[in-house]
C-alpha cells in the first residue's frame, strides 16, 4: 500500500511537471500581448484543472482593464448551473497570493479539490515567468503603438498608414472593389503659426485631427502623414461617397475652428481606384496630386485626381 502510495505521488509530481512544463513552453511561444495573456489563462486552467479561468490585466491605456477566458462549462455535463454558481477563488501574479484582487488577477472557477490545491499551490511557480512575460508583450505593444502613433494628435502615423494601404489594396486589387484615398492640408498653416506660435498651431492640429474623426464611419481610416497634412482611407468606397466624406471633412473642420484665435481652413485631393490608378498600391500619389491642384485652385476645396487635365 504505501508503494502504491508512493508511485502515486511520483506520478502526481511528474503529472504536475509536465502541466508546468506546457504551460511554460505556450507562455514562451505567445508574441504578443493577447496570446500571452490567453497562455497564462490556459496554463493555470490546466494546472488547476478548474472549469473556467479569467486574466485581468490592466488595458493598454490605463484606463480599464483586459480580460481573456480559458475554458467554460462542460457541454455534455448533466450540471447546467451557471459559472456564477461556481466556486470562484482569486490568485495575484502580482503579490502571489491567494483570494488576493490585485492586477494582474487570476479567477479561477471550479471545485477546489486536493489535487487542484497542489495546482494552486503550482500557480506560485508559474507567476513569476507569467508576470515577465505580461511586461515584455506590453513593452513591445508601447513600442509598437509609438511606432505606429502619432503623439501630438494621437491618430495613426504616416507608417501605419502605408501599413494600411498595402493592406487594403491587396483585397481591392484581388476583389475588385473601390478605393478611395483623401489627401488633406491645412491651408497657409505656417503662417498661422508665424502668427499665433507654435502651441495654438498644436492645438489648431489637434482640433484639426479631432475634426476629421468626428467626420469618419467606423470602417474609415485617419492618419497624420506629416506636418500639417492628413489622409483618410476610405475602404469600399465610390466616387460619390468619397465626395460625400471630403464634404463632411469640410464641415467638420468649420465647426472645430471655434475656440481658436482664427478659422482654418483645409484643401483635399481625393484618388479613386480602379478610376485614376490601374492598381490601388498607387493612390497615394495621385491623392497628393489632386491636393496640391486643389491648393492652385485656390484652397479650402476638393479635387478629383480625374478631373486634373
Amino acid at each position: 500500500m504505501l508503494v502504491l502510495d508512493a508511485d502515486t505521488d511520483a506520478e502526481r509530481t511528474l503529472h504536475v511537471a509536465l502541466a508546468l512544463e506546457a504551460a511554460l513552453l505556450n507562455l514562451s511561444a505567445a508574441d504578443d500581448l493577447e496570446s500571452v495573456a490567453q497562455a497564462i489563462a490556459d496554463g493555470a486552467r490546466h494546472l488547476t484543472g478548474t472549469i473556467l479561468v479569467t486574466l485581468a490585466t490592466v488595458s493598454p491605456n490605463g484606463s480599464g482593464t483586459r480580460v481573456s477566458a480559458s475554458g467554460g462549462m462542460i457541454a455534455n455535463s448533466a450540471d447546467k448551473a451557471g459559472v456564477d454558481q461556481l466556486p470562484m477563488h482569486t490568485f495575484s501574479l502580482s503579490t502571489e497570493r491567494h483570494n488576493d484582487e490585485t492586477l494582474p488577477l487570476l479567477r479561477l472557477h471550479g471545485e477546489i479539490t486536493p489535487t487542484n490545491g497542489v495546482g494552486i499551490a503550482i500557480l506560485k511557480r508559474l507567476a513569476p515567468h507569467a508576470r515577465l512575460s505580461l511586461a515584455r508583450a506590453q513593452h513591445l505593444e508601447e513600442i509598437t503603438r509609438l511606432a505606429y502613433c502619432d503623439p501630438l494628435t494621437g491618430l495613426a502615423n504616416a507608417r501605419r498608414l502605408r501599413v494600411a494601404l498595402d493592406r487594403t489594396a491587396l483585397v481591392a486589387n484581388a476583389e475588385g472593389q473601390p478605393l478611395a484615398l483623401l489627401i488633406i492640408d491645412l491651408d497657409d498653416f505656417r503662417r498661422y503659426n508665424t502668427l499665433w506660435g507654435h502651441l495654438v498651431g498644436d492645438a489648431a492640429l489637434q482640433a484639426f485631427a479631432r475634426a476629421i474623426r468626428s467626420a469618419m464611419r467606423g470602417r474609415h481610416f485617419v492618419a497624420r502623414v506629416g506636418g500639417e497634412e492628413f489622409a483618410v482611407l476610405l475602404p469600399d468606397t465610390d466616387e460619390r461617397e468619397a465626395r460625400a466624406v471630403a464634404a463632411h471633412i469640410h464641415e467638420a473642420i468649420a465647426r472645430g475652428s471655434s475656440g481658436l484665435p482664427s478659422p482654418f481652413t483645409a484643401s483635399i485631393g481625393i484618388g479613386l481606384y480602379p478610376n485614376d490608378v490601374p492598381d490601388a498600391f498607387s493612390l497615394y500619389a495621385v491623392a497628393d496630386t489632386a491636393m496640391t491642384m486643389a491648393k492652385k485652385a485656390g484652397k479650402n476645396r476638393t479635387f478629383l485626381f480625374e478631373a486634373i487635365e
